[in-house]
């Protein structure tokens, strides 16, 4: 694991040696760069979603359906 992580740093793409910036999450416990979840009608669907990017950002989207957060960071939340 080391030698790939010093690769990332060292690599000639990455000359200013800073931390690589990820390209993936984990959603309902599930590595992927892209999800596509097919249902039946179900009337709610709970998604966990782990940032391991701390500092990127990414869009959550659900075409049709409205979204509501109702945990962020361990922490419950009124939903919105």
């Amino acid at each position: 694991a080391q030698t790939k992580l010093s690769s990332w740093y060292l690599s000639a793409k990455n000359p200013d040696g800073i931390e690589p910036i990820p390209d993936a999450i984990v959603v309902n416990g599930k590595f992927s760069q892209s999800l596509f979840v097919t249902t039946s009608n179900a009337t709610s669907i709970r998604f966990r979603i782990i940032n391991a990017a701390a500092f990127s950002m990414f869009t959550v989207s659900i075409d049709g359906l409205p979204l509501h957060i109702i945990e962020l960071d361990q922490t419950a939340v009124v939903p919105y």
